[in-house]
């Protein structure tokens, strides 16, 4: 019997996650709250923006620690971290970001960024 349901259970834990690959949507930028500066020294600029990000799904989205690189046309000029995110289904949340970019590679298209 406890053969069974253990069964019954992995069984329905697959489907659920298939769905769930299934339906995910993408969360979508929305705009920008605040950008700061922290620093900029040894080639580095490190900064902090607030962000609102629009979450299409009907569950919650959350994370802690999450990194992320930061890139355009496929050249990588920095890094990204997320401490904590929790983005309620249908609505849009704010995501406090922490950024460190290269500042010889984000010279070469800085005029295309802003």
């Amino acid at each position: 019997m406890w053969a069974r349901l253990g069964l019954f259970m992995g069984v329905n834990a697959i489907i659920l996650l298939v769905v769930l690959l299934v339906v995910f949507k993408y969360p979508e930028f929305k705009s920008v709250g605040s950008f700061r500066v922290v620093a900029i020294d040894n080639g580095e600029v490190r900064a902090e923006s607030e962000v609102f990000v629009y979450n299409p799904n009907f569950f919650r989205i959350s994370g802690s620690d999450i990194t992320m690189q930061c890139a355009y046309n496929d050249v990588v000029f920095g890094t990204g971290k997320i401490d904590q995110l929790s983005l309620p289904s249908k609505e849009i949340g704010q995501v406090n970001t922490y950024f460190t970019f290269e500042t010889e590679k984000l010279a070469k298209f800085w005029e295309d960024l802003i």
